[in-house]
């Protein structure tokens, strides 16, 4: 899992979108704290109860990134 964050940025909640990494589909696209939480609200809003509980097959593909709006 690759994740991203800007440097430099102030604690709290940023807009990330989290992509499949080959072909850079977005997946989802929302608030969070962390690269982390992105990774887990997308998983979330998939149906799945965690990130972990994703096939290896999606979670391998996946990348969170902090976007400027």
């Amino acid at each position: 899992v690759r994740q991203n964050t800007s440097a430099g940025q102030e604690s709290g909640m940023r807009i990330f979108q989290v992509r499949q990494a080959r072909s850079r589909a977005i997946v989802w696209t929302g608030e969070a704290a962390s690269a982390d939480r992105a990774l887990e609200a997308a998983a979330q809003a998939a149906g799945y109860h965690t990130f972990a509980e994703m096939p290896d097959a999606f979670r391998t593909d996946m990348a969170a990134e902090a976007v400027t709006v």
